[in-house]
């Protein structure tokens, strides 16, 4: 797993334990930087329009997806 990842992962998990109930999602692209956003359709358009994957998402410091 890359480096950048691993760091936005560990983001993600301490944003949605400070802001309860928002839910964080992560996304990655092949040689791109991963990326965190906590509006759902931000990551949507990741996904539809510039390539990205999703990894995973979290609410409340739990990941699930």
């Amino acid at each position: 797993m890359k480096k950048s990842l691993q760091e936005k992962l560990e983001e993600a998990k301490n944003l949605s334990m400070r802001n309860p109930d928002v839910i964080y999602y992560v996304v990655d692209k092949k040689r791109g930087k991963p990326k965190v956003f906590s509006i759902g359709w931000c990551a949507v358009q990741a996904i539809n329009y510039d390539g990205y994957y999703p990894v995973a998402t979290f609410k409340n410091g739990v990941q699930g997806i």
